[in-house]
């Protein structure tokens, strides 16, 4: 049942958005909506991009935070109006099954009450992308490994897999599980390693995470960040979660003690500035690899006008050589002609004429 945020709901449903893709955000609340779900949910839009004007979402409460504080900032902006037991956090470009929040709560219910429950992503083809729902952490702060190994049908998933970290899009998340920890870190601004830092903190501190396959979403993926960013921000933020748990662990958080829009504010300008460092060096590279493919090209036509000149060389001396053949064979020929009109205007030929007539009449007539 869909209630207001203040008529003490069960749930509430989280959807942090820029507004850029309306048709695509009702379809995601839409499908909220439709929940089978028999407790009471609340569905709370953070409207992050204040140039976008404020549409119809239906029976939806809309906070508008006046700038954008990312995905990680607009979840905890939602969550501080929120008073309910369970955080729902769902992307915009999402679209829940019917039965997907009754799963995840059932699982939640169960004796080892996982902090949060993590539904499966299924493609076109009823599987579940490899590498698509979690992952191991390596000693040394790296991603071991992703999980699921291959792409995999929901019900084929080895559940028996230990996993650090799940992917939050689509979560159920106990409250006091949020509290204990301080919830996402707002720095791994806007978002990437934000889910895998929460989890590692809630399983450092003992609770449990767990995959649920029989709660399942879909993805309407708009692809419209840059290949170059999100591995620039993979790699940003990767370092930055190294550095946090691995790293400088026994020393206190520079910044524990600025508010979110203090972090936002200042990790929107940092990664300003490393962005268009990092765009800066990559151009650098490119022009550099450019450079060396034209001197390669160069030095290709060079080498093969080389060959070409050698082979037109080598072709006008051999024709040359037939032009002079030729010119001997002409002479030749044209000494035969001459010594064959001496023989037959000679004195001999005369002479011998009326033999060599008899003779043909002799031949004929033995032929007959």
């Amino acid at each position: 049942m869909i209630v207001a945020l203040d008529e003490r709901p069960d749930v509430v449903a989280i959807v942090p958005t820029l507004g850029g893709n309306i048709s695509r955000l009702r379809d995601c609340l839409a499908s909220i909506c439709a929940s089978t779900f028999e407790g009471r949910l609340s569905v709370v839009v953070v409207w992050n991009d204040p140039r976008q004007p404020l549409v119809e979402l239906g029976p939806v409460t809309v906070l508008q935070p006046g700038l954008n504080l990312g995905y990680v900032g607009g979840i905890r902006h939602a969550q501080r109006a929120i008073t309910a037991s369970r955080l729902w956090i769902i992307q915009d470009d999402m679209t829940v099954d019917p039965e997907c929040l009754p799963s995840l709560v059932n699982r939640q219910n169960r004796p080892d009450n996982p902090a949060v429950v993590s539904p499966v992503f299924v493609d076109a083809n009823g599987c579940v992308p490899a590498g698509s729902r979690g992952g191991v952490i390596s000693n040394e702060g790296l991603m071991e490994y992703r999980f699921p190994f291959a792409d995999t049908l929901p019900s084929a998933l080895d559940l028996s897999v230990r996993l650090d970290w799940l992917q939050l899009g689509g979560s159920i998340i106990r409250s006091d599980a949020w509290d204990a920890v301080g919830g996402m870190d707002a720095s791994f601004f806007p978002v990437q390693w934000a889910d895998v830092d929460f989890c590692y903190r809630l399983t450092r501190e003992g609770m449990n995470i767990a995959l649920e396959p029989t709660a399942r979403f879909t993805h309407k993926q708009s692809g419209s960040t840059p290949n170059l960013f999100l591995h620039f921000l993979g790699d940003r933020n990767g370092e930055r979660f190294r550095r946090k748990h691995f790293e400088t662990l026994e020393q206190p958080h520079p910044h524990s003690g600025e508010s979110d829009l203090e972090t936002v504010a200042r990790e929107a300008s940092l990664l300003t500035i490393d962005y268009a460092q990092h765009v800066e060096e990559v151009r650098k590279g490119l022009q550099e690899q450019i450079a060396l493919l034209e001197a390669g090209l160069v030095e290709q036509l060079h080498a093969s006008n080389e060959t070409l000149v050698a082979t037109h060389q080598s072709l006008q001396a051999e024709r040359e050589a037939y032009q002079h053949e030729i010119a001997s064979l002409r002479l030749e020929v044209a000494s035969l002609h001459t010594g064959f009109e001496q023989v037959a205007n000679s004195r001999s030929m005369r002479i011998t004429k009326p033999l060599r007539s008899l003779n043909n009449v002799v031949r004929k007539l033995r032929q007959r």
